[in-house]
């Protein structure tokens, strides 16, 4: 018979020991020894957990509930765990000692969390205190926590947190928090600026339109774009561009009191290389130790940056109202001398259109005056051509009426004159012209009886009348002698 033994390890422990074998108090399900193989458990921790190593360096007590504290520093050496996962659970708990600590995708609250690496991604961490190293926030509910491990902020919702330590990066942060680092603030879910933990890369950030006043800059804002905004205030403490500003977009941006540093073309080159400045106001624009628009920084400030590939379209330089070199620019202070000079004269060329509008007015008025007595004589001429046309119709149909008569006259005229011939001269031939054309036929007959007669000979000729012409007559004669 096989005898067992049972070992008592402390009053303070979770878990007793049958034959080498872990128990929890609360539910009584079995987990083997130091083998850190808890996962997927379901388990239920009430209790101290300080006495839970592990031989492989990772304990794994995901999917599970806390309400207890677990400081694995109290394990010993050669069975404290390295990597502790607390992944997909809940409850309260007060964790430390690990190296390395994963709950990602959990929901605690009121807990504490303690390690030199931390990743508490997709969680909700209400009230929570984080600390140690660095730990990831990413895409994690942080409202009214306390954060004082170097944080990954990347659409993490930050309402009402404490954060007292440096910033690793940051990207589409929510919610305001209550507190930042100093000299660190937040814009367009982007954490900028800095001093105290160093200084934040911000590269690629959408900082447009944002109001920048009394920060130093000074990390990598490569490509970030700072567009419509204000850097600098003349009621705040100057903002110094120290960090890379490469390829960054500050179009249309106000230096209101800004120092942005440049002090040689290497520098420019080195920090701002082809830099967006269409359309900026460089008016409170300042280098160190110079005063704010002093031209003679101005002209050397130009030739850097326009070295350095930026773009200074339209920019307004102090000092530089037709521009600089190839460089367009606009000197807005010289041009607003002229404004009100400009104004009196718009005012002036007002009235004047103002005159000329009433003429035209008046005028308008008499050439509807005259639009409306020709529109009448218009109505009356209609009236008028109504009648002369009628008039001219009957004459047409008058005149086409004795053009008939004419044409029948002439024809008995014709026939009058043919008769007239006849009488007079019974036996003369006179041959009519039909349709403008007279056609003759000619024969030659012979006869040995002077009864009978054969033709011999017979010919067609064709005449067509010429000088109004309309009668002709044949005559034959005989050749004398034959």
């Amino acid at each position: 018979m096989q005898k067992v033994f049972i070992f008592l390890i402390s009053t303070m422990t979770v878990c007793s020991s049958i034959a080498g074998l872990y128990t929890n108090v609360v539910d009584g399900r079995v987990y083997g020894q130091w083998s850190g193989q808890f996962s997927y458990s379901s388990w239920v921790f009430n209790n101290d957990m300080s006495y839970m190593g592990t031989l492989n360096g990772v304990a794994n007590f995901s999917h599970s509930s806390f309400n207890n504290y677990a400081t694995f520093a109290n394990v010993p050496q050669m069975y404290r765990p390295s990597s502790v996962i607390i992944s997909h659970s809940s409850g309260f708990i007060d964790i430390s000692g690990m190296n390395n600590l994963i709950a990602t995708h959990s929901s605690f609250e009121g807990s504490s969390f303690q390690a030199p690496d931390i990743d508490l991604s997709f969680s909700t961490l209400s009230n929570c205190n984080i600390s140690g190293g660095s730990v990831d926030l990413s895409f994690s509910d942080i409202t009214g926590s306390t954060v004082d491990s170097s944080g990954v902020y990347n659409g993490t919702h930050v309402q009402g947190a404490i954060i007292n330590s440096g910033i690793l990066s940051s990207k589409n942060v929510t919610g305001v928090p209550a507190q930042m680092p100093g000299g660190v603030d937040l814009l367009n879910g982007t954490f900028f600026g800095g001093s105290g933990f160093g200084f934040l890369d911000c590269p690629g950030a959408n900082l447009s339109y944002g109001q920048i006043f009394g920060m130093e800059l000074g990390g990598d804002y490569t490509s970030a774009n700072f567009s419509y905004g204000k850097l600098g205030s003349t009621n705040h403490s100057w903002t110094t561009l120290s960090g890379i500003f490469s390829n960054a977009n500050f179009s249309r941006v106000s230096f209101d009191q800004a120092n942005i540093g440049i002090g040689s073309q290497n520098d420019a080159i080195n920090r701002f290389s082809y830099a967006n400045f269409s359309g900026a106001d460089f008016t409170g624009m300042s280098a160190v130790g110079i005063s704010y628009g002093d031209p003679s920084y101005m002209s050397n400030l130009v030739v850097w940056l326009e070295n350095a590939g930026c773009n200074l379209d339209h920019a307004i330089i102090p000092g530089y109202p037709d521009g600089y070199g190839d460089v367009v620019t606009y000197d807005f202070a010289s041009q607003a001398d002229d404004l009100y000079t400009n104004l009196v004269q718009v005012q002036a060329d007002y009235s004047n259109l103002s005159q000329d509008l009433l003429s035209t007015s008046n005028s308008l008025l008499t050439i509807s005056s005259g639009a409306n007595s020709v529109s009448n004589y218009v109505i009356d001429t209609e009236e008028n051509w109504d009648y002369v046309l009628d008039g001219l119709s009957d004459s047409i149909t008058y005149i086409e009426n004795n053009a008939v008569t004419l044409s029948n006259d002439v024809s008995y005229l014709s026939n009058r004159v043919y008769e007239t011939i006849q009488d007079l001269e019974p036996n003369l031939e006179v041959i009519n012209n039909s349709n403008g054309v007279i056609t003759l036929n000619m024969e030659m007959r012979s006869s040995g009886d002077l009864q009978n007669w054969q033709p011999i000979y017979s010919k067609d000729i064709t005449i067509t009348p010429t000088n109004n012409v309309r009668f002709y007559r044949f005559q034959s004669e005989q050749a004398k002698g034959q």
